[in-house]
Parts: structure tokens; C-alpha cells; sequence
């Protein structure tokens, strides 16, 4: 993208702002969706989807799917309007430049 100086990389990121409000707009739908998925038992969202997660050899316990919407319902940061979730976002972003891990 050419580096963080850079129009392009300014580009991505009001792109990214963009879809997040956008995302954040539709959020009721977003999660009656997801909700219908846990409730349909489909794998990739039903508990123990995650190997990793569920498995009796690392002494991990599965979650609940509904406790891991919760979180994702979360992330939309609700509480904010929408200048304050482009703020958000940017400073997300900005955190992740360069980071390793993710949350």
C-alpha cells in the first residue's frame, strides 16, 4: 500500500471506516443472522467449532455461541456515534500497524 504516508493506505482506512459504520448500521440483522446460525447448530459457529477450543488435551472448555455473540455485539461499540466509531476504528487500526497478534 505503499506505507502509512501513504494515499493509499489513507484510502484503505476511510474504506475501512466506511464499512464499519455501515456494518454498525445493520448490526440488528448481522446478529439475528449469526443468532439463527447457533440455533441451526451450523459448525462454525456451534460450541466446539474450535478445535482448539473445545479440546479436552489443551484443558480448554467450549463456550457457549451465545456468550461469543455477545462479544461480537460488543465490537460494533454501539455506544458510539458514528464519528466516535471512525475515531475508534482509526485508532484500531492504528494499533494494529505493526502488531503481531490481534484481539
Amino acid at each position: 500500500m505503499g506505507g502509512p504516508q501513504s494515499a493509499a493506505y489513507s484510502q484503505f482506512k476511510t474504506y475501512c471506516c466506511s464499512a464499519y459504520n455501515i456494518l454498525r448500521k445493520h448490526y440488528s440483522m448481522i446478529m439475528a443472522v449469526l443468532l439463527l446460525m447457533v440455533d441451526a447448530s451450523i459448525p462454525q459457529v456451534s460450541v466446539g467449532s474450535n478445535p482448539s477450543a473445545s479440546s479436552p488435551s489443551n484443558g480448554a472448555l467450549a463456550t457457549d455461541p451465545r456468550a461469543e455473540l455477545i462479544k461480537v455485539q460488543d465490537k460494533f461499540r454501539l455506544d458510539l456515534n458514528n464519528a466516535e466509531a471512525t475515531q475508534y476504528i482509526q485508532n484500531v487500526i492504528a494499533d494494529s500497524v505493526g502488531a503481531i497478534f490481534t484481539n
